[in-house]
């Protein structure tokens, strides 16, 4: 290592371990948290740990440092859902030797990780055992540490299953010196700053080289300022977001620094110069003043937010909403017609599948700031959702009974008992599917199929073109979402080239809604398709970005009503989209002014933006060049308190509103010098765009992702920052586990459904009764079940205002079994939610693995299993006397609000077709009288489903990221994963199931 090329980056991180929470643990005693920092061994660097400040509470016993980690104070843990307040501040300084040249590629493999370990003992504690404490479990949170944007984060962090458990941690980080290296235990010569900025020792005899030796130091120079004040500015960001968090009387301003103005002064002051040794002096001043300020501003900051309850608040906000929008990448959602339900599973699904599986998109899914791989996920770890909703807004009224017929007819039951057209359109069967994804605008009339085929009954009409009767809602269009335009200029060349515009308020003016998507003109081109000026201009969040602004002024809205605005934004239970795709009649409508330039479009949706605050600015905006204007527009727009996962909040504007503080719109019109959004994630959103034209149009499906406003919306442990449930009646969640499982086995799902829920009244009762014995028959486990709530009810005496049921596997069946049982009909109106988690609706017929067939059976004669015999349609003589059978007969999906089917391709114990309830390939074609009864049961279970308007019925197609091995082979990995994949499960809640439980 040349020592002339190298420095000494001096950084702190301050971690504050707040609160422990025991979810579930399962042993009670004694605990304590060790928390260390690791580097990569590639790196030179040394670490020191300290405990600056901690509470008085010592709790069982005080914290302190040892071996080089910093213990938690010691504390007992006696009952489930015990929150400990713990308040340690741990401090860690790292000095670490980075290139000159590239600092922050020297940070980045630096590899940093926090490591949070658990340990734990039941005897009495006391300072002599120590030493004897075992270690539980360990999670390690990887640091993505930017020297030039900083840190702050307040996350919650879950230990694994077998110690469920989290603690709450808040971590700031922040540059402090670049120097020469002085204080590393490296045998490394003390090196002055002069040689670092000239790469050799100054001599008497300079020469014809004094010219690039001044060239290096300016470059050095500007390299280590740019650092250090891009490092003060991030953090003097963060103390003036922070500050106005705290009460008053708490609150100690610093005087704002406009970092780019000062770099560039420093900068030309010493690039005027060509004394060698004067700018070594000079150089040296300056590097050492920045740095001493740095230091100064993070002493003030660590002082004042440091065990800060509303700055904890207010990062727990923006953490949570980070992590659940990642979770929603490569969450996909469609709407289906209700009448879609009816039809076999579409193979398009699997081509999109494995065409996101092997994009670019997916591989480059940006990581958190602060990410634990095991809870958080990579892209090699996380999931695949598909999510099918099939709306009853676009519902026929038409009814269809199953077919009688052999072979043939079973073939066409689908698409042909049911005909549904516009005008002169095909029918459902040769209609392309992107025609049913779409708009949904377009009006369906009924027809009896094939000359009023027996096989329908006609239940119901309305003229074609009549307006809907009252409470039937008209029919939403669905959405088209956008990102970012494809490039945005670097912040070191402001002055080269100008920004790309962002959407006008002019675009918002649309007329009628079109009978069909395919009509829709394409934004951004002129009429021969070429490409206009504004193509890269229409972006989706950007026209978000104009609409959590400007439509939350009453005047606005009123002034843009009054010109013809069409405002209204289709929603689904309290998701609202994060763009929209405008429609009209014709091109004159749209009234795009493609004649408009980015500077007149920009200025525009910035006065919008700014909602009149800057119009005190425009006196000497005027003054300026047009150059100028743009690029202090768009530093407004794009300012550095806005993070790119805050560009997609419905809050991100409001969070720069305070009343109390009128210098917060001045910021907008200062230049910057770190840029809002980094590279990486511009390539990411690029590489977003792309999929959502190439791949997801032709499937018509949206990412969970572009939706502004998410289920999960409350932090973990947050119940107080949540009062949406103050009124709630009790919510029974019922829990029903499968083929040899145990109670525990939906642990997850209830931590998980709990957490994103905090304050819901939720109460869960995870049966146990046939856990003993789940080889029975069914009848004989129905009863067990529908004993141990009555039971439940009664010992507790709650009475709940809904009921929802949560089953795996074979527990549906008996969840099925309960509701359809007479003693179970006072409870049926208070039922609610059923989700489904790989059950064997239509039992395990037609599962095309072999192994596992003959495993089942092996298994069935070995336990004398009746349910295992019922499953396999073994229990009669007569197919329509089975109990699955005569089961799919009695009431079920018709008599929940919401009814939520799981199912996954790579599960081969179950199939696929049976979890989801469809039709399937060799059911058709069996001519058999096997056949006949399976589409029978189909029809049972989904005709009442079809014709029930107010259910809310959905299908969930899984990919799970599955280690090889036998397990996985077999199918039983993808089996058990929706019962023990943390990131399965959690991202599965929290971006869509939750919001059935509310």
């Amino acid at each position: 290592m040349n020592p002339v090329d190298h420095i000494q980056a001096t950084f702190e991180i301050v971690v504050e371990v707040n609160r422990f929470f025991n979810v579930d643990l399962f042993q009670r005693g004694f605990y304590q948290l060790r928390s260390s920092l690791r580097l990569s061994p590639k790196v030179q660097a040394k670490v020191e740990v300290s405990l600056p400040r901690n509470s008085e509470n010592n709790l069982v016993f005080p914290a302190c440092v040892m071996n080089g980690a910093a213990v938690s104070k010691t504390f007992q843990i006696l009952y489930r859902r015990e929150d400990i307040p713990i308040d340690d501040v741990v401090l860690f300084k790292v000095n670490m030797l980075v290139d000159v040249m590239k600092i922050q590629e020297s940070m980045s493999r630096a590899d940093i990780q926090l490591v949070l370990e658990l340990w734990f003992t039941d005897d009495d504690f006391t300072i002599e055992k120590q030493d004897k404490m075992q270690l539980l479990t360990t999670r390690a949170l990887k640091l993505h540490l930017d020297l030039h944007r900083g840190l702050s984060q307040h996350l919650a962090l879950l230990f694994d299953y077998f110690h469920l458990s989290a603690v709450t941690l808040t971590i700031h980080a922040s540059l402090l010196n670049l120097l020469p290296p002085h204080s590393l235990s490296l045998n490394q010569r003390v090196v002055p700053l002069g040689r670092v900025l000239f790469g050799r020792e100054l001599d008497s005899a300079m020469d014809a080289s004094v010219q690039s030796l001044l060239d290096r130091a300016f470059d050095v120079h500007r390299r280590m300022i740019k650092a250090l004040l891009s490092a003060y500015e991030s953090l003097q960001s963060s103390y003036e977001k922070f500050v106005r968090k705290l009460p008053p009387e708490q609150r100690k301003e610093v005087q704002h620094v406009r970092c780019a103005g000062k770099f560039q002064k420093l900068c030309e002051i010493l690039e005027e110069l060509d004394d060698v040794q004067v700018v070594e002096d000079l150089s040296t001043n300056t590097v050492a003043q920045c740095c001493a300020e740095n230091i100064m501003l993070w002493t003030l900051f660590v002082e004042q937010f440091v065990l800060s309850e509303p700055v904890h608040n207010s990062l727990a906000k923006q953490y949570h909403k980070q992590r659940v929008r990642r979770f929603a990448e490569a969450f996909f959602t469609h709407e289906l017609p209700r009448v879609a339900i009816m039809e076999p599973f579409d193979p398009k699904q699997l081509e999109l599948i494995e065409g996101v599986r092997s994009s670019p998109y997916f591989a480059s899914i940006p990581p958190l700031a602060t990410e634990c791989a095991e809870t958080d996920g990579e892209p090699g770890t996380l999931p695949i959702v598909v999510e099918s909703i099939f709306a009853s807004d676009v519902l026929p009224r038409a009814v269809v009974s199953p077919p009688t017929t052999p072979q043939s007819s079973r073939k066409e039951w689908s698409s042909a008992a049911l005909h549904v057209s516009g005008a002169d359109a095909p029918s459902l069967s040769s209609r392309p599917r992107s025609s049913l994804l779409s708009k949904r605008t377009s009006r369906f009339k009924t027809v009896l199929p094939n000359d009023a085929d027996p096989r329908a009954v006609l239940v119901g009409f309305r003229k074609f073109g009549e307006e809907s009767p009252p409470g039937v809602s008209e029919p939403r269009p669905l959405l088209e979402l956008g990102t970012f335009t494809p490039t945005l200029p670097k912040r070191d060349s402001l002055r080269e080239q100008s920004f790309p515009s962002l959407v006008s308020p002019r675009l918002m003016r649309a007329g009628r809604k079109r009978e069909s998507s395919s009509s829709l003109p394409e934004l951004g081109r002129r009429d021969d398709g070429s490409a206009s000026p504004v193509s890269s201009a229409l972006s989706g969040s950007d026209s978000e970005l104009f609409r959590m602004c400007s439509f939350k002024s009453k005047e606005l809205w009123k002034t843009r009503r009054s010109s013809g605005v069409e405002a209204s934004l289709p929603a689904r239970d309290g998701l609202e989209p994060a763009s929209r795709k405008l429609s009209s009649t014709s091109k004159e409508g749209l009234n795009l002014e493609v004649e408009h330039t980015g500077v007149q479009l920009l200025r525009e949706c910035e006065e919008t933006l700014l909602c009149g605050k800057l119009k005190s600015d425009q006196a000497e905006a005027a003054s300026l060049d047009p150059l100028e204007q743009e690029q202090r527009r768009m530093r407004r727009l794009l300012s550095d308190k806005c993070t790119i996962y805050d560009m997609f909040r419905e809050d991100a504007h409001d969070e720069h509103r305070h009343d109390d503080d009128d210098d917060a719109v001045a910021e907008y019109g200062e230049e910057k010098l770190v840029a809002p959004v980094d590279e990486d994630t511009l390539k990411f959103l690029q590489l977003k765009e792309s999929l959502r034209r190439e791949g997801l149009a032709k499937f018509g499906a949206s990412i969970y992702s572009e939706f502004g406003q998410l289920p999960s919306s409350t932090p973990y442990f947050c119940e107080h920052l949540d009062d949406t449930h103050a009124q709630e009646g009790l919510h029974l969640v019922i829990c029903v586990h499968g083929l040899d499982g145990n109670s525990a086995d939906l642990r997850l799902v209830r931590t998980y459904l709990e957490l994103s829920l905090p304050g819901a009244r939720i109460d869960f009762l995870m049966s146990e009764r046939n856990q003993r014995d789940t080889f029975a028959d069914f009848e004989s486990m129905t009863s067990n079940l529908l004993d141990e709530i009555e039971h439940y009810v009664d010992v507790f005496g709650i009475m709940p205002d809904r009921i929802s049921f949560v089953g795996h596997s074979l527990g549906n069946l008996i969840i099925r079994a309960v509701v359809a049982r007479t003693e179970f009909e006072k409870y049926r109106a208070k039922l609610y939610t059923y989700l489904s988690l790989s059950g064997p609706h239509l039992g395990t017929l037609y599962n095309p693995n072999g192994l596992v067939n003959m495993g089942m059976w092996l298994m069935q004669k070995w336990k004398k299993s009746g349910s295992l015999l019922q499953l396999a349609f073994k229990d009669h003589p007569d197919p329509r006397k089975t109990f699955m059978y005569q089961l799919s007969k009695k009431p079920c999906f018709e008599l929940f609000k919401h009814v939520l089917l799981v199912g996954s391709a790579q599960d081969r114990y179950v199939p696929f077709h049976s979890t989801r309830v469809e039709m399937c390939t060799a059911a058709q074609q069996d001519s058999s009288p096997l056949g006949s009864v399976y589409t029978e049961m189909v029809m049972n279970l989904l005709r009442p489903a079809f014709t029930q308007s107010s259910l809310t019925f959905v299908r969930y197609n899984v990919f799970h990221a599955l280690p090889a091995g036998t397990n996985s082979l077999i199918g039983r990995a993808a089996h058990i994963a929706v019962l023990d994949s943390e990131i399965f499960l959690e991202k599965f809640i929290t971006v869509s199931v939750c919001k059935y439980f509310r």
